[in-house]
């Protein structure tokens, strides 16, 4: 399911459209290097169906981190990915791509871990320190 994002510009003052996807992978991820050797992760989940009868998809793409992430995806694993949409033409054909933001996955099935995300909680608390209350709000 993909779901239309508020729209937001680049420095260039180019609009650009945002969006949401929820859906599984149609298969396994993939990743490759630019010729820059910037790594960028993929995989294509379908967006909606369209009135043909025939599936709208999208390419989720993420560089970096979310590279990685995605090229662990494996066929049938839930996807959840926020960016903004980018096309391109190939062939006399539309391609839509996701460019990534924010990317969650959620294996589909029993035995691998369930949920991978680039982020976790502090592994320690040793370096807070406890602030008194002294009544007084800080503004």
């Amino acid at each position: 399911m993909f779901i239309n994002g508020l729209p937001t510009y680049s420095k260039e003052g180019k609009k650009l459209q945002t969006g949401l996807i929820v859906g599984r992978a149609a298969k396994d991820g993939q990743i490759y290097a630019t010729q820059s050797g910037k790594e960028v992760g993929s995989v294509s989940v379908p967006a909606y169906d369209k009135q043909d009868g025939t599936t709208a998809w999208l390419t989720v793409k993420g560089w970096g981190h979310w590279a990685r992430l995605l090229a662990n995806v494996r066929k049938g694993d839930s996807v959840f990915a926020v960016g903004r949409v980018e096309s391109h033409d190939y062939e006399g054909k539309t391609y839509n791509d996701l460019v990534a933001d924010y990317v969650c996955v959620s294996a589909s099935t029993a035995g691998q871990a369930p949920a991978q995300s680039a982020y976790a909680a502090p592994a320690s608390t040793d370096n807070f320190t406890e602030i008194e209350d002294d009544g007084e709000l800080p503004f």
